[in-house]
């Protein structure tokens, strides 16, 4: 994917992180708040999405209000990213 496209830049740290998720099938991104773990979830949804099998992501939040935070944060980030890559 590219995230150039989308005009958003991830940080040196998310970078590795998103790397590091790549080599794994399974993982967790542990970073402070604010420390941009949803970016990093959704780049990586949308790369495990584009692949040719069908997938399943599960994600987890300890809070309603989170919840309802990331599904508007993947929605509006795939719904993006389909419009660019269309």
């Amino acid at each position: 994917m590219n995230t150039d496209t989308m005009n958003i830049q991830l940080r040196p740290h998310q970078t590795r992180a998103l790397d590091a998720l790549s080599n794994h099938r399974i993982g967790q991104v542990i970073v402070p708040t604010g420390g941009g773990k949803t970016n990093v979830a959704i780049f990586d949804a949308l790369k495990e999405f584009s692949k040719e099998t069908p997938q399943t992501i599960v994600v987890v939040a300890p809070r309603i209000l989170l919840a309802t935070q990331l599904c508007f944060e993947f929605l509006g980030m795939f719904l993006l990213g389909c419009l660019l890559n269309c």
